[in-house]
C-alpha cells in the first residue's frame, strides 16, 4: 500500500490479530500515511505502502550488511511478460538492494490485479478482522478517540479498498499491486514493498508469536518494518528527477482523493500513521550512527515498545518496559493490553497541549489497561501506569487530571507509590 511518504503494507489483514486498541488497528486493518507537507493528500494502505515524502535522513549505503550477500539473482522480481514493466521493477529492485545493503535471496512473485480482483482480496481480509476491530472499538470509545455514536467498522470499510494500491504478504512471500501500469507513483510504492520482501527474506517478517502479546512488541516490530521500507522509499524518491517526483506527488494526491478520510476520526488517523513516521525516524537514527548493519541488528533484536522507537537511545541502552499487572475491572473484561508511551500521548493530546502530553508521557515506564462495558452499554477503560521517577508520576497525574476535566466521566488516582491509575467511561 502507499502512503503520503511512499510505503506499502507488510502485515496483511488476514494475519492473526494482536490484542489492544493500537495494535489491532495497526496490524489487522489499515495504515494511513500522510503526504509530505508539500502535498495535501492522504491515502489508506495496508502495512506497507508508498508515496513520495520528506527525506528524514540520508541512507548510509556505504556500511555493509553484517551477513554476506548471496549470489546476485539475474531476475530479483518474477517477470510479468511486459518488458517495460519488468525492466522498471528490476531497476527498483536493484536500487532497494543497494540502499538496504542486502541482496535478494529468492525471486519475488508479483501479482497484478485489476480493481475488482484487488478489492475482493482486500475486503475478504478486512472481513476476517471485524471481530477484533469491534473489541478495539470499545476501548477507543472509552478514551474518546472515537465518538460513542460512530460505527468504526463501517467507517473503516468505506475508506478501506479505495486507498490501497499494493501490499506485501509475508505468509505467501508475494507482492500484490493494483493495476497494470508502472507509473512514478507505483514505482515509489514498489520500492517500499520490495524492501519488505527483501527484509522478509533475510529476517522473516511473519512472526506469529507477536500476534497475541498484550504488550507493544508487535507495534515495535511493525514500526521497524515500516521504518525500513519508508527509509528506502524516501531514498528512491530523492534519487528521481524533479519532474518524476512531481508526477508521483500529483498521482498520489489524485489517488488520495478517492479515499474519504473524513470517515475516520482524526485521532485514529494519527495513531495508524505512527509506525511509518516514528519508524522512519527510528531507522534514520540507527543508520546514521551505525549504517545498515545497525538496521540488520535491529531486525534480530527489534524494539519492544513505542518508548524505544520514540527514544532510540533507550532502545540502545536496553531500557525495558516494566511489567504491570492488570488493574481491576468493574465488569467482564472485553479487552486488555498496553497503551504505551505513544498511546498515552495520543489520548492526552486530544484535550491538552501536545507538548504537555509529550512531556508527561516521557516518564512512562510500563502500563496495563482493561476494558469493559456497563449494563447500560457504556464503554469503560482503566489503566495503571508505572513511571520512572516520582517527578514523572506527578507530571503524569497532573496531565491526566487536566485531560479528565474535559471528559464526561474520568478519575485519576494513585493506587501505590509510582503508579497512576486512570479510569474513564463514555
Amino acid at each position: 500500500m502507499s502512503d503520503g511518504s511512499g510505503q506499502i503494507a507488510a502485515t496483511p489483514a488476514r494475519e492473526a490479530s494482536p490484542r489492544g486498541p493500537w495494535l489491532v488497528l495497526l496490524a489487522v486493518l489499515i495504515v494511513v500515511v500522510l503526504l509530505a507537507a508539500a502535498g495535501s493528500g492522504v491515502w489508506l494502505l495496508r502495512s506497507g505502502d508508498t508515496v513520495p515524502g520528506p527525506i528524514v535522513g540520508a541512507p548510509d549505503t556505504q556500511s555493509p550488511a553484517t551477513t554476506g550477500p548471496p549470489t546476485t539473482l539475474a531476475a530479483p522480481v518474477l517477470a510479468t511478460g511486459k518488458p517495460s514493466f519488468d525492466a522498471g521493477m528490476t531497476e527498483v529492485a536493484r536500487f532497494v538492494e543497494q540502499t538496504r545493503g542486502l541482496q535478494f535471496k529468492d525471486t519475488v512473485q508479483v501479482q497484478l490485479l485489476d480493481d475488482d480482483a484487488f478489492n475482493r482480496v482486500l475486503l475478504s481480509d478486512f472481513d476476517a478482522g471485524i471481530g477484533d476491530l469491534r473489541k478495539t472499538e470499545v476501548a477507543l470509545k472509552a478514551l474518546g478517540l472515537v465518538p460513542a455514536s460512530r460505527d468504526l467498522v463501517a467507517d473503516v470499510r468505506r475508506s478501506y479498498s479505495a486507498g490501497i494500491i499494493g501490499f506485501y504478504d509475508p505468509k505467501s512471500s508475494s507482492l500484490v499491486l493494483r493495476g497494470t501500469e508502472l507509473t512514478p507513483f507505483t514505482r515509489s510504492t514498489l520500492a517500499h514493498e520490495l524492501t519488505h520482501a527483501l527484509d522478509d527474506q533475510w529476517f522473516n517478517l511473519d512472526r506469529p508469536e507477536l500476534d497475541q502479546a498484550d504488550d507493544e512488541a508487535l507495534w515495535g516490530f511493525q514500526a521497524l518494518v515500516e521504518g525500513s521500507a519508508s527509509w528506502v522509499e524516501d531514498a528512491w524518491t530523492a534519487s528521481r528527477p524533479v519532474t518524476e517526483q512531481a508526477q508521483a506527488r500529483a498521482e498520489g494526491q489524485a489517488f488520495a482523493a478517492q479515499s474519504n478520510l473524513s470517515d475516520l476520526p482524526p485521532a485514529i488517523v494519527q495513531v495508524i500513521e505512527s509506525p511509518y513516521s516514528l519508524g522512519n525516524d527510528f531507522v534514520s537514527t540507527l543508520t546514521h550512527k551505525g549504517g545498515t548493519a545497525a538496521l540488520d541488528e535491529a531486525f534480530r533484536n527489534p524494539p519492544v515498545s513505542s518508548e524505544q522507537v520514540m527514544h532510540p537511545n533507550r532502545y540502545r541502552s536496553g531500557d525495558q518496559p516494566v511489567v504491570v499487572s492488570p488493574p481491576p475491572a468493574d465488569a467482564a473484561v472485553v479487552d486488555d493490553g498496553q497503551l504505551g508511551e505513544l498511546g498515552l500521548n495520543q489520548v492526552m493530546s486530544t484535550a491538552i497541549a501536545p507538548a504537555i502530553a509529550r512531556q508527561a508521557g516521557e516518564g512512562w515506564g510500563g502500563d496495563h489497561f482493561v476494558v469493559w462495558r456497563t449494563a447500560a452499554g457504556v464503554s469503560c477503560l482503566r489503566v495503571d501506569v508505572v513511571t520512572d521517577t516520582p517527578l514523572d508520576s506527578e507530571e503524569l497525574r497532573s496531565a491526566l487530571t487536566e485531560w479528565g476535566l474535559l471528559q464526561p466521566s474520568a478519575s485519576v488516582t494513585e493506587p501505590t507509590s509510582g503508579m497512576v491509575r486512570l479510569t474513564t467511561c463514555r
